[in-house]
């Protein structure tokens, strides 16, 4: 067995190649896709992302960022007890 594509061409081993048939049904599939290109939303690192996904969920009552704020519990106190 040919250990690449080259040695697999000089051997006439059509193992690692693809038909002409199979290629031209891929880029039937792939071309389409290629050609429909959106141009990309930049948004602030951190975010939720940028405005434009808002429109997303519209329909189905929007998208709320979510919070996270800090319980009381949860924050370490910093009295010390005397002794």
């Amino acid at each position: 067995m040919p250990t690449n594509v080259f040695d697999g061409c000089f051997a006439r081993d059509q193992l690692m190649f693809v038909r002409q048939d199979a290629v031209e049904a891929a880029w039937m599939v792939v071309d389409p896709i290629l050609g429909n290109v959106e141009p990309l939303e930049f948004y602030q690192s951190g975010s939720w992302g940028p405005a434009a996904a808002d429109e997303l969920a519209k329909d189905l009552g929007g998208w709320v960022n979510p919070v996270v704020q800090p319980t009381p519990a949860a924050v370490p106190s910093l009295d010390v007890a005397a002794d």
